[in-house]
């Protein structure tokens, strides 16, 4: 059991996030941990759709990028300083993409230095999952929309029998990733998890927590969750999408943006920082307005491990580019596992990127003059 504190950093926050991110925090020697968050709902559904599309044809249901233009960068360094890798890069096939982990490592000459592990079981209806699965939409009456804030439901957006179930993940936690590194796995692989689980699990493990055991148990994973989710999304909570952008171009801007890295002390507070010599601003604003993304209700931010209440925490500036966050608070999770189900419906998604805030003319016009 680990009694110092574990240094974590994430590279990215979604599929297509900056690739030179992970070689930047690959060569920050003293981390523990590399996290990388591939996945959201709407990645979910492409990749689903490119599965129905290849009707039956040979391709991938993983994220072939962390393969083909990040992994080949950082294994012979991550070799060399004994840093462990966790993604949810599995996508819709995990189990596959182990394998071409596995073929990538053995390629590169350093099949000594890593043992992969997958974890499974958020497909509830594929074949790569080991339960049993579910024949018809009859099998999914039992499901129904939830929201900590929200408890009426248009019963229009759910699927009917005859819209066509392309995928239904469910959001597992942190165990699974937590079980791997005890067997000794030291790249693992998962599909749909719960965001945060990328970087509760290895402190899971490092700490020993146990439910029967560890006092303040559901305490510490609150807070294990809550750093975890603030450095799921990348750089967001180093400046990337902050309101007061201009904070960030005085401190030397966009370029070679720092991407987080939150180093967990045993007692379970933490402290939220950025490569040195990287662009953007770690402060109590960034990070803050990474907090408040999609967490709804703050007494309640439900999670498959534990259900965090955000109503103590507390910021504090303690240096420059570093914030100690304290206070989080957890109680036991509900029975339930939130899915992610893509159906047919006749809507196509369309999406903008937005630049917000109350200065938003200025930075648009900032970007496309100087790029930053």
């Amino acid at each position: 059991m680990s009694t110092k504190p574990i240094k974590i950093g994430c590279y990215s926050a979604f599929w297509g996030d900056s690739v030179e991110a992970a070689v930047q925090l690959a060569n920050e020697a003293s981390l523990d941990y590399l996290v990388a968050d591939y996945l959201a709902e709407i990645t979910m559904g492409i990749f689903a759709g490119k599965r129905l599309r290849r009707m039956g044809k040979p391709g991938v249901d993983y994220v072939s990028l962390f393969l083909d233009h990040t992994l080949p960068d950082i294994l012979p360094q991550l070799s060399k300083t004994g840093t462990k890798l966790v993604t949810n890069a599995g996508a819709l096939d995990p189990y596959g993409c182990k394998q071409a982990v596995e073929q990538l490592v053995d390629n590169l000459g350093l099949g000594g230095s890593f043992k992969v592990a997958v974890v499974l079981g958020d497909d509830l209806i594929g074949d790569n999952n080991p339960m049993p699965a579910l024949s018809s939409f009859a099998s999914l009456q039992s499901f129904s929309p939830s929201s900590p804030v929200n408890h009426t439901q248009d019963s229009d957006l759910m699927p009917g029998p005859d819209d066509g179930i392309l995928a239904l993940n469910a959001y597992l936690g942190a165990k699974g990733i937590a079980a791997a590194l005890a067997e000794g796995a030291n790249i693992i692989v998962t599909g749909r998890v719960v965001d945060s689980a990328l970087v509760v699990g290895p402190l899971m493990h490092e700490y020993q927590w146990n439910m029967e055991t560890t006092p303040q148990y559901y305490d510490l994973v609150a807070s294990a969750s809550l750093a975890g989710h603030i450095i799921e999304c990348g750089c967001h909570s180093t400046g990337g999408n902050f309101t007061d952008w201009k904070k960030v171009v005085a401190a030397g801007g966009y370029s070679n943006m720092g991407y987080p890295i939150v180093e967990f002390n045993p007692a379970g507070d933490f402290v939220i920082t950025k490569p040195e010599g990287t662009g953007g601003v770690v402060s109590p604003g960034t990070v803050a307005e990474q907090i408040l993304y999609e967490t709804m209700d703050p007494a309640l931010y439900i999670m498959a491990d534990v259900i965090v209440d955000l109503r103590q925490v507390r910021l504090k500036q303690i240096a420059r580019d570093r914030v100690h966050v304290s206070g989080a608070r957890g109680r036991q999770p509900t029975p339930w596992l939130k899915c992610c189900g893509i159906f047919i419906n006749g809507y196509q998604a369309h999406g903008d990127i937005l630049i917000a805030g109350h200065e938003a003319k200025q930075k648009k016009f900032l970007w496309e003059e100087t790029g930053v």
